[in-house]
């Protein structure tokens, strides 16, 4: 799994290995992360590629970022009310962090949004809980997302593969038989 940084963070970030060919084996794929600074406090935050949840981290210690951000998607899985095995599983594949840069415009344009959203809460709560305002980023419903919630996403994308695998109605023999003309 890639943590893809924007520049201004990628500048402040240790890493130790590119991202080139890294795919992501993880349910909600590559994270991307961007350092916001604001009166109220500088905090970096990650947004998920495939589900646009984000978690917000306290930007000092950078060099402890990578260790941090695991733990703060696992924290805010749970409080989704994602399975522990569920997160387990997650985290994981999770243990094996590259940090590298952006490569998708789309997830940019999600994450400035939500980076939006993140100063006026940071501005309204005088940060007194991160992981609070992680939570209501989760709830922001998000036009990528076809107006869905980010929390919603990351769950149903975390729900085991055998649930998922026999919801699609192309695989009721049913309705094939019938578009078939039996």
């Amino acid at each position: 799994m890639t943590l893809r940084c924007t520049k201004k963070l990628l500048k402040r970030v240790p890493s130790s290995s590119t991202s080139s060919g890294v795919r992501p084996t993880n349910a909600l794929g590559d994270w991307y992360a961007d350092i916001l600074f604001t009166e109220a406090a500088w905090v970096v935050i990650c947004v998920s590629e495939r589900s646009l949840v984000s978690v917000v981290i306290p930007a000092r210690g950078l060099s402890s970022l990578v260790p941090r951000f695991r733990v703060a998607v696992g924290d805010l899985l749970l409080r989704l009310g994602v399975s522990n095995e569920q997160v387990r599983a997650e985290r994981e594949e999770m243990v094996e962090i590259v940090v590298g840069p952006t490569a998708s415009r789309s997830v940019l344009g999600s994450m400035n949004d939500l980076m939006f959203q993140c100063r006026g809460r940071l501005a309204q709560s005088g940060v007194t809980d991160l992981e609070s305002i992680a939570l209501e980023l989760a709830e922001v419903p998000c036009r990528p997302l076809g107006y869905k919630h980010p929390g919603q996403v990351a769950v149903e994308l975390l729900r085991p593969v055998i649930t998922r695998a026999f919801v699609r109605p192309s695989q009721n023999p049913k309705s094939r038989l019938e578009s078939e003309g039996a």
